[in-house]
């Protein structure tokens, strides 16, 4: 019932958000003090649009974006980049590139396909030079399992033209589900030696992003509002298992170890891996803690009986402001 989603735009409480007296946690406002739910945080078809356009790299913040020009697209991401900043979210990059979205996705399928396409073929230049293990995933695995994400995707974007799509967007989220647990598994063997390849982990981890924030839509899409909870519940656990564990100085010394070939002096190195860990580390908190609010988001939704096409509608409808906030 698209009548009962009320939004309002980040602006009115940036006061708050600047004295304090509203704190941000993943995509929640909430009162500092009582700690009651203000808002939550959704991003709009037209943020990613505008992202989806910039020359960013993954885990790189807004604010390396180039707004030296006056056109009309430049002037969307100031007022996106004023939005992040009024929020605090400085690493709002990282999560826009990846497709993670804020609250829930709405990045075409399409898009995302094109998004994975261009991380594929650097996952695998990357991985066939790293050790024996990525060397055989490159080989063997890779090409083939994203070769079925593709697939997937595509199914995807031609759901809607079904006359009855429901089931096909619940088959294609399990088979997602499926190919986000091997991203998820290899992201994890990969955390557990002594080195740490910055580039590889990063495409990685958006790629398994971008798959998790699908199989919410689709279940969004299927109006199956219980289960889209549900998952994004163990979404964010398998998150926070993985990344909760890390450090930026573990990753350091491993980021050190990988380039121990280098004739760069070793200290130099590894103070200088030191800020990309740090900025890595910004970045799957962000990550991390969108993942863990999206559920209160989908319950709200509930809550209010509405569903999840509903929903999508009508954040996709939004062509003026890049974020929006849903109002309890």
């Amino acid at each position: 019932m698209v009548e009962q989603i009320l939004f309002e735009v980040p602006t009115k409480f940036a006061s708050g958000i600047a004295d304090g007296s509203i704190v941000r946690i993943g995509t929640l406002l909430k009162d500092s003090m009582s700690g009651q739910i203000i808002s939550h945080v959704q991003e709009t078809g037209l943020a990613q649009k505008l992202l989806s356009n910039a020359s960013l790299l993954p885990f790189s913040p807004l604010s390396a974006l180039d707004l030296a020009s006056s056109g009309y697209a430049n002037v969307q991401l100031h007022q996106l980049k004023t939005m992040v900043e009024g929020l605090q979210m400085l690493q709002y990059a990282n999560i826009g590139l990846a497709a993670t979205g804020l609250g829930v996705s709405v990045l075409g399928f399409m898009l995302i396909n094109q998004k994975l396409k261009g991380l594929e073929s650097a996952i695998a230049q990357l991985s066939s030079q790293m050790d024996k293990h990525f060397q055989e995933l490159a080989e063997k695995h890779l090409r083939h399992k994203f070769a079925n994400i593709y697939v997937l995707f595509e199914r995807a974007e031609q759901a809607s033209f079904l006359r009855s799509p429901a089931q096909e967007w619940l088959t294609i989220e399990g088979l997602l589900a499926m190919e986000s647990g091997f991203l998820r598994s290899e992201i994890g063997h990969h955390l557990t030696q002594n080195s740490f390849h910055y580039d590889w982990f990063n495409k990685m981890t958006s790629a398994l992003a971008m798959c998790n924030a699908a199989r919410i839509q689709c279940l969004l899409q299927a109006n199956e509002m219980s289960a889209a909870q549900h998952a994004s519940t163990v979404i964010a656990d398998n998150y926070s298992d993985l990344f909760d564990p890390l450090s930026a100085t573990q990753l350091a010394a491993r980021m050190t170890e990988a380039e121990q070939d280098s004739r760069e002096d070793d200290l130099h190195l590894f103070k200088s891996n030191q800020a990309k860990a740090a900025q890595v580390m910004l970045g799957l908190r962000e990550m991390t803690d969108a993942a863990m609010t999206q559920p209160l988001l989908l319950e709200h939704l509930g809550s209010r009986e509405i569903s999840g096409q509903a929903y999508l509608n009508a954040v996709n409808a939004q062509d003026q402001h890049p974020i929006i906030l849903l109002t309890p």
